[in-house]
């Protein structure tokens, strides 16, 4: 038997995709007062099984009720009910943090209608959530393709980083930051910087401390906490410049890389540096002060700069070292430590 009756389709897809908007769902009764919308017709069949669909309570049962009516009527006329109804559905089990179903419903109506960017939203954060990363990082490069911003090029190279993969990782931390609202991301430039250090790549380190120092240059009305990393970021990046210009014997501009280090962080590393750049100019006197203050600051760079203190003040003091404690002396004065 055929029902025929005025309906409401395009009143019915107005009203979810307002509820959808304002963080609500429609109830099937609520789309039966607007029954009156425009004449169609359509199987009594049909309309009482998207209406137990829609009824249902059970979450994934009612998505298999909904994805049985798409599989057994495909071109009905209720189908924009249909896709309305599992609109809804996702949207209240979101809401209600069932995240494992969330990922079935998702998943499935994302196979049914590929490219759909709140279905994929919903599949992102379920996946997220219960760190199915593989899976998660497929979906947001799929949002990506879609709607590219650079917080999803960021989410991305977040989940590659966190699945060890660091060539894709490199690969979308490229993509954030030819975004200009992260020009200003200091931090993301300096991981990447610390990423080549470890590797003993000092080139391609040296390029992203001066990246780093370049982004943090641009903060603005820093808080107290960014101030402290602003502080560690700079001390960092300059001391990789600097390992990188004594490297290439480029030692006026290593000892400039090296003082603006200690600025952000007094350090007997960079004390050391400065000495056997100092060396290298053949700056014996300025060599020696340096590498004592290495020593006093102490760590596990005092006993190379104890050794080449007293190589090069004997060399000076006939091969003695009498005298030597002016050396430190002084040293602790100019550090202000007693």
């Amino acid at each position: 038997m055929e029902r025929t009756g005025k309906t409401f389709f395009a009143a019915l897809l107005a009203a979810a995709v307002f509820f959808f908007v304002i963080g609500g769902g429609a109830s099937f009764a609520a789309f039966q007062d607007q029954a009156e919308e425009e004449e169609t017709e359509y199987g009594e069949e049909e309309y009482n099984a998207w209406a137990a669909a829609d009824k249902e309570p059970d979450l994934l049962k009612r998505g298999a009720m909904l994805l049985d009516f798409v599989d057994k009527y495909p071109e009905s006329k209720l189908m924009p009910y249909i896709n309305s109804s599992y609109e809804r559905l996702l949207f209240e089990t979101s809401e209600a943090e069932k995240y494992g179903e969330l990922e079935v419903l998702a998943e499935q109506w994302s196979q049914l209608r590929p490219g759909e960017l709140q279905t994929l939203a919903y599949l992102a954060k379920a996946t997220e959530i219960l760190e199915h990363d593989e899976k998660c990082v497929e979906c947001y490069e799929k949002i990506y393709k879609l709607r590219p911003t650079g917080s999803i090029a960021y989410q991305i190279a977040r989940l590659y980083k966190k699945m060890g993969n660091d060539d894709k990782y490199l690969e979308w931390a490229d993509s954030v930051m030819m975004y200009p609202e992260y020009e200003t991301d200091f931090r993301l430039r300096y991981e990447i910087m610390q990423f080549y250090a470890a590797k003993n790549d000092i080139t391609k380190a040296d390029a992203f401390a001066r990246e780093t120092i370049k982004a943090a240059d641009l903060v603005k009305e820093p808080g107290e906490d960014t101030r402290k990393h602003l502080l560690v970021a700079r001390h960092d990046a300059y001391h990789v410049i600097g390992v990188h210009l004594y490297d290439q014997k480029q030692f006026d501009e290593a000892i400039d890389a090296f003082r603006k280090a200690i600025e952000a962080e007094r350090y007997a590393e960079g004390y050391y540096w400065i000495g056997m750049c100092e060396w290298e100019k053949k700056m014996v006197d300025e060599a020696i002060e340096s590498f004592a203050k290495a020593e006093v600051l102490g760590g596990d760079t005092a006993p190379k700069a104890k050794e080449r203190l007293e190589q090069l003040y004997k060399a000076l003091h006939n091969d003695t070292t009498i005298g030597i404690e002016k050396v430190y002396r002084r040293a602790k004065e100019e550090l202000g430590i007693q």
